[in-house]
């Protein structure tokens, strides 16, 4: 692997996402009456990348882009940031992906040896990102589907943010593909992780989706994140969630198409 140290600041990046540009304040002169000095300004950070060789160029460019867009994702929806740099480590093999202790491993292969695209990818950066802002926030231990429901929820929101899939669109897919597999919709969503079934995340997005009633609720997780009980945040304890969440699977039908393939023919 070559490392690669990205060519944009964090900083700057951001600010040019969020449409502006970055300047460089003038100190008042000590000794005018314009009162003290400003502290000096710390280090901007910087996200280090670290590439397989045989990683494309627009896929370096893709991962980038989606680090960028998750932390400004990260402050305006959740407001919440990650106030330290990130490294990644992105193989062209494996096809697994996790993040811990300011780091990130990514694949641009999926398990199966296919090629992640677009909206995936941004969905995986994200995805890992947001773990990364639960280990920095205190996220109470409680039971895996609350952890990776809410990542997965907010890596699909980050993608279309992004534009490359839309609400409606990763919605319908999560709903065939829960509908499409008979063991995840027959298994109670608290024990979808301890038996590793096919589909746990798409289950926990769905659980999620529920609990905040679509990408609008999402800013309740930044209560979450400060320290609020589950209950304080999102209106019910963890087992009447449980329990309304069961009930609202029995209402759950397939949707008319439920492909799973975005505009550029990769899936979601």
């Amino acid at each position: 692997m070559r490392p690669r140290i990205a060519s944009v600041l964090v900083a700057a990046a951001l600010a040019v996402a969020c449409g502006s540009s970055t300047t460089t304040p003038t100190s008042p002169t000590p000794g005018l009456g314009l009162g003290p000095a400003p502290s000096p300004v710390p280090a901007p950070m910087v996200d280090s990348f670290t590439y397989d060789a045989d990683v494309s160029p627009s896929d370096r460019q893709l991962i980038e882009s989606a680090s960028v867009i998750s932390r400004t994702f990260f402050e305006r929806q959740v407001g919440r940031a990650l106030a330290m740099g990130i490294t990644f480590i992105i193989k062209s093999s494996g096809g697994l992906a996790n993040a811990g202790n300011m780091r990130v491993n990514l694949s641009i292969v999926d398990p199966s040896g296919r090629r992640v695209g677009g909206a995936a990818m941004t969905k995986i950066v994200g995805h890992e990102m947001f773990h990364l802002v639960q280990q920095n926030s205190g996220w109470p231990s409680v039971s895996d589907w609350p952890l990776e429901g809410s990542a997965e929820f907010v890596g699909y929101a980050i993608s279309a943010s992004a534009g490359f899939t839309t609400y409606e669109d990763v919605k319908t897919c999560q709903l065939a593909r829960y509908i499409d597999s008979p063991q995840i919709s027959a298994t109670p969503l608290e024990e979808v992780f301890p038996r590793q079934v096919d589909g746990r995340y798409g289950i926990a997005w769905l659980a999620w989706d529920h609990i905040l009633n679509g990408e609008a609720g999402i800013p309740l997780l930044g209560r979450y994140l400060q320290g609020m009980s589950f209950e304080q945040s999102f209106g019910k304890d963890m087992p009447a969630t449980l329990a309304d969440f069961a009930e609202y699977r029995k209402t759950l039908r397939r949707p008319p198409g439920g492909a799973c393939i975005t505009r550029d023919g990769t899936s979601l």
